[in-house]
């Protein structure tokens, strides 16, 4: 994403623009707004006339004032009361219906109306919402009411008044009547706001409102019959239909929150999955697109993750706008969005539809005070001609999309003959997912040394992953694939864990040097990160300062360490975070300064070749800084003698690479320590030990003296190590 050129002044005598599909909407809303409201004064007014005019019953007063000021205080509170708004509306809603049967319609009517328009406006809620919501609950008494009328049933519960057979089944069919006008006009205003499918928005709300607050309508007939008999025992009533409803509402919200990412209110995966693939075999056609942000990681890193947020939601926004009726739009997670445009559509149309949803995504956005611009990426598949499958469909658009990321085309269609692996990013995500949830993954060490003092100083642990295929992969061939949160935790935590009981399977055994644990990211915003690795910690009886985090320059900025809660807290137990890959990300070592970094390993770029001077100063600074911050300094990457011998001329003492120790397995780890000139033990004070040195680099004193031998690496083939893999 790149900020974008301020946009030119338009000419006073130019033609406005056309009005966005959002504005439409609103325009659309407001027409139906005034409609319900045209409808729900015709309404009382028959009402009213069918009464003769007559508002107030003259028999049963008493109750008929009590329920008047129960919907009163529902509706109009005092603003600083903290209460349940659906509930008010509810509860007022059951009031309106049981002085419907009081013989008061007209009063039910007036009452919920007026009630609903004060309690949404001293809940700041706009005039609009105000109105279209009495609108909605005044119909819907109204409705009951009509039935109540046309069968004489309004006064059955009043004194003198006589329950019949029909009593019963015109009271049941009123309540269904309120649920479904309720249900229907609430989904009917839902659906011209948001653009959702009329029928299937109507139905959803009729389905909530029936399990919700429906069921509460059965309080309308016996609160009357209660109140007649003693005012006392309302109160045990409302309360139990305070737990109903509390209980009802909680398992609604529960199941919303399972199926909708909480961000961007779009729905999630899982509720997407569902949905399409019940589309497709039921014999819809179409296709599923993949959307991927470009530079997304640019915005978080520069202007911070609320404008990142921010993004986001402007792309959630700008897809919502842009389907059509039976399209579906969901958020995968991170900056990857799906869409399922329905209909039979040729390779043209959706290449057009693609071009089209680009061209709107990418039109500068407003972001904290910068105007950017959103850069996107589209792969599609079509349903049924690359798959009849959701799993598949996704498969292939994630292809197509990758497509069209690497060789920038901007939108794709999935391609069967090109000579991309056809498994997917998607199918190599979930095969991980598996494999870490079957705990398949490995972990191979690489010490690193002081070649001054000729201590190990400590032992990273490279995750690998046996691939049933494809072999042993190094890191930099999956991880970059992890970008859902909940398989970036699950990652983390299983590579601590089985870092951790190695380290205090060498500690047994004598060998007192920390294990450093690469870590995802995400782990700056884990609050629980810190009771997890305490946990394991504990579990293990071992000292926190064995324990080091690293993370990737290219993930983090200064900011981002320095305002972590988590690191800090990481911090004052006692377990050191390093920066791993310095220099090939944005941070600098004076951004450090706040951040509670400890060590600071080098990139490659800066060690793995021969030096020049201009290396050499580059190196000397860099020391030199990070003694004055109190942060150790080590270099990665180093293979040759010549640049190891070179980094301890200009100060940088610590090395790891190959000339060192290649990446091995533990049991090879195991057999190094026990027979490496390099010390692994406790720390000794007095006497000094003998310092084993690399061929050529300076000794202690300076003068040049016998070097010991450097360690052979294991023997065997290595893949070429990923950037941060060791």
């Amino acid at each position: 994403m790149r900020s974008a050129p301020s946009p030119p002044r338009r000419d006073r005598a130019s033609l406005p623009a056309a009005a966005s599909p959002r504005q439409q909407r609103r325009q659309t809303l407001i027409a139906f707004t005034g409609l319900l409201a045209v409808l729900a004064v015709i309404a009382t007014a028959l009402t009213a006339a069918s009464q003769g005019w007559s508002i107030v019953p003259s028999q049963n007063r008493t109750i008929f004032l009590l329920f008047i000021a129960g919907l009163i205080v529902s509706e109009v509170r005092l603003p600083q009361v903290r209460f349940d708004r659906g509930l008010a509306t509810t509860f007022a809603w059951i009031l309106s219906l049981s002085l419907a049967l009081c013989a008061a319609p007209t009063a039910a009517l007036i009452a919920i109306a007026l009630g609903t328009v004060a309690g949404e406006l001293m809940s700041r809620r706009s005039i609009e919402a105000a109105i279209l919501l009495a609108a909605q609950l005044t119909l819907s008494v109204a409705s009951a009411v009509a039935v109540l009328l046309a069968t004489g049933q309004t006064d059955a519960l009043s004194p003198g008044g006589t329950l019949s057979w029909i009593w019963l089944p015109a009271v049941v069919l009123a309540g269904l009547i309120a649920v479904v006008v309720r249900g229907a006009l609430a989904g009917a205003a839902h659906s011209i706001g948001t653009g959702d499918p009329a029928w299937a928005s109507m139905t959803q709300h009729c389905q909530t409102t029936l399990a919700t607050d429906g069921l509460l309508l059965t309080l309308a007939p016996v609160s009357v019959v209660v109140a007649q008999r003693s005012l006392l025992l309302l109160p045990i009533l409302y309360i139990t239909a305070f737990a109903v409803y509390r209980a009802a509402h909680v398992a609604a919200d529960r199941e919303y929150d399972a199926n909708h990412d909480t961000l961007t209110g779009l729905p999630n995966r899982r509720h997407f999955q569902t949905e399409v693939q019940t589309a497709l075999a039921a014999g819809r056609t179409g296709a599923v697109v993949l959307l991927d942000l470009d530079g997304f990681k640019d915005v978080n890193d520069h202007l911070g993750h609320q404008a990142g947020d921010a993004v986001l939601t402007t792309v959630a926004d700008r897809l919502r706008d842009s389907l059509r009726t039976d399209d579906v739009v969901a958020r995968l997670g991170g900056d990857e969005f799906v869409l399922f445009l329905a209909g039979p559509l040729t390779p043209d149309q959706v290449l057009e539809l693609l071009n089209s949803l680009g061209t709107t995504i990418r039109s500068p956005a407003h972001i904290e005070g910068a105007l950017l611009e959103i850069g996107v990426s589209l792969g599609a598949a079509l349903a049924p001609d690359h798959g009849d499958d959701i799993d598949v469909l996704l498969e292939r658009a994630d292809s197509a999309m990758y497509l069209a990321k690497r060789g920038k085309l901007g939108v794709s269609l999935f391609d069967p003959g090109s000579n991309l692996d056809n498994q997917g990013r998607l199918s190599m995500v979930n095969s991980l997912q598996r494999a870490v949830d079957k705990r398949e993954l490995v972990l191979h060490f690489q010490p690193w040394v002081d070649i001054v003092n000729g201590r190990v100083l400590g032992i990273e642990a490279l995750v690998r992953w046996p691939h049933p295929e494809r072999g042993l992969l190094n890191p930099g061939e999956f991880l970059p694939l992890v970008r859902d949160p909940e398989l970036a935790q699950a990652l983390n935590h299983l590579l601590l864990e089985m870092a951790i009981g190695q380290c205090a399977q060498w500690q047994k055994a004598g060998f007192i040097v920390p294990v450093s644990v690469n870590m995802h990211s995400i782990t700056l915003e884990t609050p629980h990160f810190f009771d997890v690795l305490a946990s394991m910690v504990r579990s293990h009886r071992m000292s926190p300062g064995l324990v080091q985090i690293e993370l990737d320059d290219r993930e983090v900025t200064g900011a981002n360490l320095a305002q972590s809660k988590v690191l800090r807290e990481l911090h004052r137990m006692g377990v050191n975070i390093t920066l791993d890959d310095f220099g090939a990300g944005t941070a600098s070592l004076a951004s450090l300064r706040a951040a509670p970094i400890s060590t600071v390993k080098l990139s490659r770029s800066l060690t793995a070749n021969k030096f020049g001077n201009a290396s050499a100063a580059v190196i000397r600074n860099l020391t030199q800084l990070s003694r004055d911050l109190g942060i150790d300094l080590v270099a990665k990457g180093v293979e040759e003698l010549d640049s190891a011998r070179a980094l301890a001329d200009n100060g940088c003492s610590s090395l790891q690479g190959h000339l060192v120790a290649r990446p091995m397995p533990i049991a090879e780890l195991m057999h190094w320590l026990a027979n490496s000139r390099f010390d692994a033990g406790p720390p000794e004070q007095e006497p000094e030990p003998e310092v084993p040195q690399l061929a050529g680099a300076p000794s202690p004193e300076g003068a040049d003296v016998p070097a010991a031998p450097v360690e052979p690496a294991p023997e065997g083939p290595s893949a070429p190590v990923a950037p941060g893999a060791g």
